[in-house]
């Protein structure tokens, strides 16, 4: 399996990265970066999902970037009220404030590219 593989620090703690070839061409081809949000949704449900989006100046100033160009950032968010409705997109998320974000921080992402586009995945154990 070819690609690329590196590493992020988020919130001081190591974040395996490995993007595929497939997923190396589609970055190479957005101008300004792109940064993979790595989402953890608490409610009455808990959801996790990378979100794909163009990196601002902001972002380049303040992550760091990882394989193939690609800035990572963490981003736990809760729902208003417990309802499965609640989770689809679109609805509206606040941030949650976590007193020790590290402990969030998952310990890898996978990110592929289809005929979708970009898609990715996390986890908090080898893999």
């Amino acid at each position: 399996m070819g690609g690329l593989t590196g590493t992020v620090h988020i919130h001081g703690r190591a974040l395996r990265v490995r993007v595929s070839e497939a997923a190396a061409r589609v970055l190479a081809g957005r101008a300004g970066g792109t940064v993979a949000e790595l989402e953890l949704y608490f409610s009455c449900l808990v959801r996790k999902r990378v979100r794909f989006l163009p990196a601002g100046e902001r972002d380049r100033a303040e992550l760091p970037a990882g394989p193939a160009g690609l800035r990572v950032r963490l981003r736990p968010v809760a729902g208003r009220a417990c309802a499965v409705e609640e989770a689809a997109d679109g609805q509206p998320l606040e941030a949650l404030p976590v007193a020790r974000p590290e402990a969030f921080v998952p310990r890898w992402l996978h990110v592929d590219a289809g005929p979708g586009g970009l898609a990715g995945t996390f986890g908090f154990t080898e893999g």
